[in-house]
């Protein structure tokens, strides 16, 4: 059995949405809706929260998820990247005797996401022996074919003129990074020196109604609509 340490970043700022790791979500704060889903799933050896905050530490504390240690300082701002984040909670579980043979990345902000989508994740990342990383991923609701660039004049220009009038049955169906999870060979998180690529991931299909990545106050409405929708036919 692979052992899998599950990372939830939650800094405490944030500008668009004011403190939305906590802010409550049709009756808990936004954050405990993904660590609820992950300790259901019952695959993940430690639950870690990695946190700046106080707030965040005392809410998550309280919940049963205390973290063992505080975010660095160093990656805690508006323009962090992740991969030093997951790099920083895998070497500080090391000085704790814990090691792990994959990481998942657990996003706060996807209130929607089932046990079952994780569970199936970690069923395709065995499937690949661990070597692989997988990424949640929803088909584009329109065929990237039709996409347009707008000019300051307001004027559009197809970005592929020669495809505009191929129906849609006609065209390959595509997919982007939902937001929402990731889970990593440990290994492929170490080596990472940069931003990383895209060319050793597969894919997970997460459903549309579940992929709702909440940056802003329309997506949160979205999401508030989607989960009590969710609720009454479940």
């Amino acid at each position: 059995m692979m052992k899998i340490l599950a990372i939830v970043p939650a800094r405490g700022g944030s500008k668009r949405i004011h403190r939305k790791n906590i802010k409550d979500f049709c009756g808990k704060p936004m954050i405990m809706h993904i660590l609820d889903c992950a300790k259901k799933t019952e695959i993940f050896d430690t639950i870690h929260v990695a946190t700046d905050d106080a707030e965040v530490r005392e809410i998550v504390s309280a919940a049963g998820f205390p973290p063992e240690f505080e975010r660095s300082s160093d990656w805690s701002d508006d323009h962090s990247p992740l991969i030093p984040v997951l790099q920083e909670a895998i070497y500080q579980h090391k000085k704790c005797g814990k090691e792990f043979d994959a990481v998942c990345l657990l996003m706060a902000c996807s209130p929607l996401v089932l046990p079952k989508d994780l569970q199936e994740a970690a069923d395709i990342f065995s499937s690949h022996r661990g070597l692989k990383a997988v990424l949640s991923v929803t088909p584009f609701p329109a065929p990237i074919e039709w996409a347009f660039s707008q000019n300051k004049d307001h004027s559009l220009s197809p970005v592929k003129n020669n495809k505009m009038g191929i129906r849609s049955q006609d065209i390959e169906e595509h997919y982007y990074h939902t937001g929402n999870y990731v889970i990593f060979p440990t290994q492929q998180i170490l080596d990472c020196t940069g931003p990383g690529t895209y060319h050793n991931f597969v894919g997970h299909i997460l459903p549309k109604h579940r992929s709702v990545d909440i940056d802003t106050e329309d997506d949160w409405r979205i999401a508030e609509a989607l989960f009590q929708h969710m609720k009454l036919i479940s």
